[in-house]
């Protein structure tokens, strides 16, 4: 799936809050223990979600700074190796010469 547009727009943002304010201002409306109730267990699984995000947010900061380092460790090997390639076809090129001359 190629995600390029996010799905939580504000205008959806804005329709999905309506719709759950409805919700519970209704059910306050018709019974207030049990919409006081629907709104509490609504706030404590946000709660919930927003440590559960926290730790998903950490874990993969982690992940990516060490992928990060893993990538810039390649680099400089790879460096270090194409140096020692040069250096050595320099020295191959230069015996070589010698060999002719």
């Amino acid at each position: 799936m190629n995600k390029i547009e996010p799905i939580w727009t504000q205008k959806h943002l804005d329709e999905s809050a309506e719709k759950l304010y409805e919700m519970f201002s209704k059910a306050i409306d018709q019974d207030p223990q049990i919409g006081f109730s629907m709104v509490l267990r609504e706030f404590c699984i946000l709660q919930c979600t927003v440590l559960q995000l926290q730790e998903a947010f950490k874990e993969n900061h982690s992940v990516s700074s060490g992928a990060f380092q893993n990538s810039h460790q390649a680099v400089e090997l790879y460096q270090q190796v194409e140096a020692a390639i040069k250096t050595q076809g320099s020295s191959f090129s230069k015996r070589l010469e010698k060999l002719e001359s």
